[in-house]
């Protein structure tokens, strides 16, 4: 497999997409579980954009997520945040949980604040690519 730096480039443009589309949905019952699912698969996409680049193929998720945990960048909240991230979005995935104002304001901080630290990172190893 070589490396593919134009499925990168569109992974990075969906995550960024779906990054925006979560920030612009007003939180509400119905609407919860697709801000979480939505930034949950934003940083997913960033991983697999990193394997892409690596010339790596991998269908699951714990890969795609350690490579976006991988990132040497310091983000405030931290990184390793995304855990919880995956956690919950295993829940109302697998378990039909229903997440609370509060978790869904959680993972709408990790959009603002970690997710640009963590897209330049990508987006700037897909250019030197």
């Amino acid at each position: 497999m070589r490396p593919d730096k134009a499925k990168a480039r569109s992974l990075l443009s969906a995550a960024a997409q779906d990054i925006r589309t979560a920030q612009e949905l007003t939180i509400r019952k119905h609407t919860a579980r697709t801000v979480v699912r939505n930034i949950y698969e934003a940083f997913r996409m960033l991983g697999e954009a990193r394997l892409a680049l690596a010339a790596i193929k991998s269908g699951d998720h714990d890969t795609q997520l350690q490579e976006v945990l991988r990132l040497e960048i310091h983000t405030t909240p931290p990184l390793r945040n995304l855990e919880h991230l995956k956690q919950l979005r295993h829940a109302i995935n697998y378990k039909g949980y229903q997440p609370e104002s509060e978790e869904v304001r959680e993972a709408l901080l990790l959009a603002q604040l970690v997710f640009p630290v963590c897209l330049q990172a990508v987006t700037r190893e897909c250019e030197q690519s």
